[in-house]
């Protein structure tokens, strides 16, 4: 019986997330010890926080870019000592 073999060269996906600020307002707050107010004022404008996730795939397999769409059951953590260990 002749045997053939097939082998893969595979890649593996290449991903990268961050968080960036959606629309206009300025992600950068000052504190003016003078007057005692902050610019720019987040309780009048919010500052909105979108993860972004993003892959890029070496073997053009798959579009390569943003995938946020894509992604389910995506969840926000509290940033507090430990919480990333007890949820995983």
């Amino acid at each position: 019986m002749k045997q053939k073999k097939i082998r893969f060269n595979f890649k593996p996906l290449q991903a990268s997330t961050s968080i960036v600020p959606v629309g206009s307002v300025a992600n950068r707050q000052t504190y003016s010890f003078d007057s005692g107010e902050y610019a720019p004022d987040y309780e009048l404008t919010p500052l909105v926080l979108q993860p972004q996730c993003v892959i890029f795939d070496r073997d053009s397999t798959i579009s390569s870019g943003t995938v946020n769409s894509s992604l389910t059951n995506m969840k926000w953590m509290a940033g507090e000592e430990g919480a990333a260990e007890r949820y995983r």
